[in-house]
C-alpha cells in the first residue's frame, strides 16, 4: 500500500487529520491543473477537498475549520461561499483561533458574507490583538482598507494596535499604514 492509499484509507476510517491532509492534497492539487475549456475549475478535486475538509472540521479539528473556510472564502469567493466560510471561522474562532479572528474582521470590514459592519470588524481586530498578535503574524493591512479610512476606522485600528502590540511593532505599522491620516 502506497502512502496515498494509507492517508486515503486513514481519512475514511474517521481520522480528522489525515481527513485534512488529503483534503488539502486535493485543494492543491486544483489549484495546478488547468481548467478544461469552459470550466472554471476542476470540479472532481474541488469536490473531494470540500468534502475531506469538511469532514475534519466538522469533527472540531480547527486547522480544518480555518483551512476549509479560506478555501471557501478566498479560493471560490460567492455570497453563499462566504456565508458557509463565516460559520466555520466563527467556530475557530471560539476556539482561540488567531486566523480566523483576522478573517472575521476583514469580512465584516468588506462586507462578505455580511453587511459591512467596522465597529464588529473592530472588535474582532482586538480579539486578535488580544492575543498578542505580532505584526509579522498578523498584516494588519486589513484594519486599514481604504473602506475604513474613509470612516476613521484607521485611528480606532491603530489604538487597538497600539494598546497591545510591542513597541517595535507600532513602528512597523506606521510604515505599513503609510498616508493614512492618524
Amino acid at each position: 500500500m502506497n502512502n496515498e492509499e494509507y492517508l486515503r484509507n486513514k481519512a475514511l476510517a474517521g481520522d480528522a487529520e489525515a481527513q485534512r491532509e488529503l483534503g488539502n492534497r486535493y485543494r492543491e492539487f486544483d489549484l495546478m491543473i488547468t481548467p478544461a475549456e469552459g470550466e472554471d475549475r476542476f470540479e472532481p478535486t474541488l469536490k473531494e477537498a470540500i468534502h475531506f475538509l469538511s469532514l475534519a472540521a466538522e469533527q472540531g479539528l480547527v486547522e480544518a475549520q480555518v483551512d476549509l473556510a479560506n478555501m471557501l472564502s478566498l479560493e471560490l469567493p460567492t455570497q453563499a461561499n462566504y456565508a458557509t466560510a463565516l460559520t466555520w471561522y466563527e467556530r475557530a474562532a471560539k476556539k482561540g483561533n488567531l486566523s480566523a479572528l483576522i478573517r472575521l474582521g476583514m469580512m465584516a470590514e468588506q462586507g462578505q458574507g455580511q453587511p459591512r459592519n467596522y465597529p464588529l470588524a473592530a472588535k474582532y481586530y482586538e480579539r486578535a490583538a488580544d492575543k498578542g498578535t505580532r505584526v509579522g503574524n498578523v498584516q494588519p493591512r486589513p484594519a486599514l482598507s481604504l473602506g475604513a479610512r474613509r470612516g476613521g476606522f484607521a485611528q480606532e485600528s491603530y489604538q487597538i494596535f497600539q494598546k497591545k502590540l510591542p513597541t517595535k511593532a507600532i513602528s512597523t505599522l506606521l510604515i505599513i499604514w503609510g498616508d493614512a491620516r492618524i
